[in-house]
């Protein structure tokens, strides 16, 4: 096949001359092996709502149009054009005019998967293994023409979303989030140099550290990787587990086993912590001189999320120091407290305001005012962040309900204005069904769950929420400033640059970008931590 045509026309060679080089506007659609294996068979390039171009990719079509799709003044519609750049990265596809139907969608609180989105709008998409090709795993099962018709309908159908959503949704804010696109990709296609001997080393104490688990647990009578011999073996002690989601077997998940006085549920929690670092960092990385993770912009508060190697989720200490600079040092800029920060801004708690703006210490501020120790505060103020009840308290402070509520109600006498603003946000929320954020975001609540779960993220989401924002706009502001090639990494409130880039930050003003002040700590760091 050297090309496919689906649309209003009647199919000739000629008219993909005709329509591509008409347009100004196309939608693009990368088919790929499987999940697993993201390798590009094939591409649809849509010029309307009503028209597409199916070209293979594997072998390379000769038509494939690739002037078309490396000049920056074609703007080039994409749903999840982060995934879709990824995926076409070797073609040096233009990523300097893209559109995001998948942004678009999180930024209204639609569907983000396009078969959905498109139901929002009386839009027919095809999935891939829809009937009769449902179970398969693989694109490379399905007949080229199938591939072809359905690549063609996501591409029309991108298109044709695009065209609805883009006279509704807040247009500054989304061109803001765009202006992470090229920044996002630049990073992930970087990557970050690895120590291999350093790497080699914590393989071989993880594997040391498994080991003496599955020993402990043997002897036990019990296969710690098991969940449904855990929870056996844990009713044994007496210990109560609640069920799972399906109410077909005992929940044995880090929550769970989190608020157990269990020496067998830490050890437990130990094994699967150690197996996740070594299955899912260390040893993928061996024989690879970087490491690589692939940022995107889907989560639900608006923050950058990671994936593939997740590498906002490694832990602070050994594990990152595997991690190295390729010009001597590395630059780690980390927001302080911002959280926090956000919750005296929405609140306007004169307290907490006044704490910040002295430069004071809150979480011993809190403590002194408890008359507890500090370690108790700053627990209570981080759950705080997230819509703290009594049981999360007396979870995370590991304390009784007596103790945990009375820690609850003397924050709230500390902070009465934070305190009357959770409340009154939670109410608010419950009816609206939605928060929104200091930069205006409106984020959808999950009405479906339990009025607890929603009321804890109408607290967490506005906070974390305008969190992120301050930091992507942080982001954009380095990148402006010739800082681009030197940023390395995301983590949350975290930023990572290769080299000496102190005095570069200082210049940025990056503590006042919201109304408010948001300060932030640097380090010059030999290799990550």
């Amino acid at each position: 096949m050297r090309f496919a045509y689906y649309g209003r026309r009647e199919p000739r060679e000629e008219l993909l001359e005709e329509l591509l080089l008409s347009t100004k506007l196309i939608a693009i659609d990368v088919e790929t092996v499987s999940l697993e294996v993201q390798e590009p068979i094939g591409m649809a390039i849509a010029t309307s709502p009503d028209d597409a171009f199916y070209f293979p990719l594997v072998p390379m079509s000769s038509y494939v149009p690739w002037g078309l799709l490396r000049d920056p003044s074609i703007t080039k519609i994409m749903h999840n054009s982060l995934a879709d750049l990824e995926y076409l990265k070797e073609f040096a596809i233009d990523d300097s005019n893209i559109e995001d139907t998948l942004v678009m969608a999180h930024l209204l609180g639609l569907p983000g998967k396009l078969v959905y989105l498109g139901g929002e709008f009386y839009i027919e998409v095809i999935p891939i293994f829809h009937p009769p090709y449902q179970g398969l795993t693989t694109t490379l099962e399905i007949p080229t023409e199938v591939i072809a018709q359905r690549c063609c309908n996501h591409a029309m159908a991108t298109y044709a979303t695009y065209l609805r959503m883009e006279g509704v949704v807040d247009w500054d804010y989304y061109r803001t989030e765009m202006e992470l696109v090229p920044i996002l990709i630049a990073m992930s296609s970087r990557g970050i140099k690895i120590d291999q001997a350093k790497r080699t080393v914590l393989e071989t104490k993880l594997g040391v550290e498994l080991q003496s688990y599955i020993d402990i647990a043997e002897e036990l009578g019990f296969n710690p990787g098991s969940p449904q011999q855990v929870a056996y073996m844990l009713s044994k002690e007496g210990v109560f587990l609640p069920l799972t989601k399906s109410k077909k077997s005992l929940s044995t998940a880090e929550e769970i086993l989190n608020k157990l006085d269990s020496p067998m549920a830490s050890m437990v929690l130990n094994y699967r912590k150690s197996k996740w670092l070594s299955s899912n960092i260390i040893k993928p990385l061996a024989d690879h001189s970087r490491g690589y993770t692939r940022f995107h912009l889907d989560a639900i508060t608006g923050r950058v999320s990671s994936k593939g190697m997740n590498m906002q989720n490694i832990p602070t200490g050994e594990t990152r120091g595997i991690f190295l600079p390729d010009n001597d040092v590395l630059t780690d800029m980390d927001y302080s407290q911002i959280e926090l920060r956000v919750l005296a801004e929405l609140s306007q708690d004169r307290v907490m305001l006044d704490i910040f703006e002295a430069g004071g210490d809150i979480h011993q501020e809190t403590a002194d005012f408890m008359g507890v120790p500090r370690y108790y505060c700053k627990t209570v103020n981080f759950s705080m962040v997230y819509g703290a009840t009594i049981d999360t308290i007396a979870e995370n402070a590991k304390v009784h309900k007596n103790k945990a509520k009375e820690l609850l109600d003397m924050w709230s006498l500390k902070y009465y204005q934070a305190a009357e603003w959770i409340d009154w946000q939670q109410k608010q929320a419950l009816k609206d069904g939605y928060i929104t954020t200091l930069f205006g975001r409106r984020i959808k609540l999950p009405m479906d769950e339990r009025e607890d779960a929603i009321k804890r993220k109408a607290v967490n989401y506005p906070i974390q929420g305008s969190a992120a924002e301050i930091v992507k706009r942080a982001m954009i502001r380095c990148a402006k400033t010739g800082l681009l090639d030197k940023m390395i990494l995301q983590v949350h409130d975290e930023l990572l640059f290769d080299g000496n880039v102190v005095m570069e930050l200082d210049n940025l003003s990056l503590d006042r970008i919201a109304s408010f002040r948001t300060p932030y700590e640097v380090k010059l760091l030999e290799r990550w931590e």
